[in-house]
C-alpha cells in the first residue's frame, strides 16, 4: 500500500482526532514511507504512547510530513510499528487549524505537581490498579487529594497519559 491509495479515498468513516506530535522527516525518508506504508518504521516505536483512541473516542494521532512540505500523513499506529491506521492530508496547516496545534505542546497540562504527587503516594501504595479509576477516584477522596477527584472526573485522557508514559 503506498500513498497514492489514501489519495483516493473510497469513502469510510471519519473520526475526530487531535494530533499529539508533529514528525518531521527528511523528504527522503518520507518518500520512502509513502511508497511502502506497511513497512515498520522505528520513529514509530518511540512514538508509541502518542497514539490511542480515547474513552470518548477521539484518536490521539501524529502527524507524519516532509520537513518543508505541506502534506502529510496522520497515522494512528494501535502499538505497531508501522502505518496501521493512516489518512493523507493534503494540507496539514488546515488540519492544525480545525483542531488547534498538537496538544501536548500546545496546551498547558492539567497535571500540576501537587496532582503528580498525588498520583505517585496512590501507586505507591500499591493498592489498586491504576486503571481502576473509580477505586482511584475513591482513595484519592478518602485521602483529601481533591484535586486528582476532579482531574479523574473532568480530564481522564491527562491521567491515563502520565500512567502509560510519565508524560504530562
Amino acid at each position: 500500500m503506498n500513498i497514492e491509495e489514501l489519495k483516493n479515498p473510497t469513502g469510510g468513516e471519519t473520526v475526530p482526532f487531535v494530533i499529539e506530535r508533529i514528525i518531521e522527516l527528511p523528504l527522503e525518508q518520507y518518500a520512502e514511507v509513502c511508497d511502502d506504508l506497511l513497512m515498520d518504521r522505528e520513529f514509530l516505536k518511540e512514538a508509541v504512547d502518542r497514539m490511542y483512541v480515547d474513552s470518548e473516542g477521539i484518536w490521539h494521532i501524529l502527524l507524519i510530513k516532509a520537513i518543508g512540505g505541506i502534506d502529510g500523513l496522520g497515522v494512528q499506529a494501535e502499538g505497531y510499528s508501522y502505518l496501521r491506521y493512516c489518512f493523507y492530508i493534503p494540507d496539514y496547516q488546515t488540519v492544525l487549524d480545525a483542531s488547534g496545534s498538537p496538544t501536548s505542546e500546545a496546551q498547558e497540562s492539567p497535571l500540576t505537581d501537587k496532582i503528580v504527587e498525588q498520583i505517585l503516594c496512590l501507586r505507591d501504595e500499591a493498592k489498586f490498579n491504576m486503571f481502576d479509576i473509580t477505586a482511584i477516584q475513591r482513595e484519592a477522596y478518602e485521602k483529601g487529594f481533591y484535586e486528582l477527584v476532579l482531574l479523574l472526573q473532568d480530564n481522564r485522557k491527562s491521567y491515563i497519559r502520565f500512567i502509560m508514559s510519565g508524560q504530562r
